[in-house]
């Protein structure tokens, strides 16, 4: 549906659609990724077609300045259809919306730069529920409690007023002394919120990794562990 290159990309570089694809309420079509340009400025950008996907234009091409690469993971909308894009910058957990106005222009803001004072921050994917307001997961650096030093630990961060305001609603970890990471997040039509994942767990002095599904049946207040599944205990890598 859309061949794109973007004029000033890096020779044999290009961009990519990594962040994925979405639809609005009213089929307005997304797609999210990120480039490299030949100037040595790191994008990522938002492209939109009114017209199932027949055009396309670029609505959204942001590099913040920022000394590490902007990152973009995943791409979502709402019931109103403004959308949602969240990746990494800089080290920083992203959330950038676009709002659209009623002449079909939209404009762009960055509504949740998340950072944690032990390390860096990476948001993984995005859900945006109908009632119960946009999360966002991924993991974030914090100090390992029994073996010392840094690890990721899963986290889950959820608006409930379009992204004006943020908190985090669930941080897990398998083992206390080991990583875990959120990887996906999505819902049912009975309300229920869904996080999958990984998280690493000691066995017999082995790190083994488990992958993870923990649930939330009211609105993301608190969570349970509904899925540990690890294959066989001589397999050191499940991932969701």
């Amino acid at each position: 549906m859309d061949d794109y290159v973007d004029p000033t990309s890096s020779p044999g570089e290009g961009p990519g659609y990594d962040a994925g694809i979405a639809a609005d309420p009213f089929g307005n079509i997304y797609g999210s990724g990120y480039d490299n340009l030949a100037s040595g400025v790191d994008i990522w950008f938002t492209r939109r077609s009114t017209d199932g996907g027949v055009s396309w234009s670029t609505v959204d091409s942001f590099s913040g300045g920022q000394k590490y690469s902007p990152y973009p993971t995943a791409i979502a909308t709402d019931a109103g259809g403004n959308v949602y894009v969240v990746g990494v910058t800089n080290y920083t957990w992203l959330v950038r919306k676009g709002t659209v106005d009623g002449s079909g222009g939209i404009s762009w803001a960055n509504v949740d730069n998340f950072t944690s004072s032990d390390g860096p921050c990476y948001a993984n994917g995005l859900f945006c529920h109908p009632s119960l307001g946009v999360f966002v997961v991924g993991q974030r650096d914090v100090v390992l409690t029994k073996r010392g030093g840094k690890g990721y630990v899963w986290t889950v961060r959820r608006s409930q007023n379009g992204g004006a305001t943020w908190t985090t609603v669930d941080t897990f970890q398998l083992d206390s002394s080991l990583e875990s990471e959120a990887q996906g997040v999505g819902g049912d039509s009975s309300g229920n919120i869904y996080v999958v994942g990984g998280a690493r767990q000691t066995y017999h002095g082995a790190s083994t990794f488990h992958w993870i599904v923990r649930k939330s049946s009211d609105g993301g207040q608190s969570w349970q562990t509904v899925d540990n599944f690890q294959p066989s205990q001589s397999v050191h890598n499940s991932t969701a």
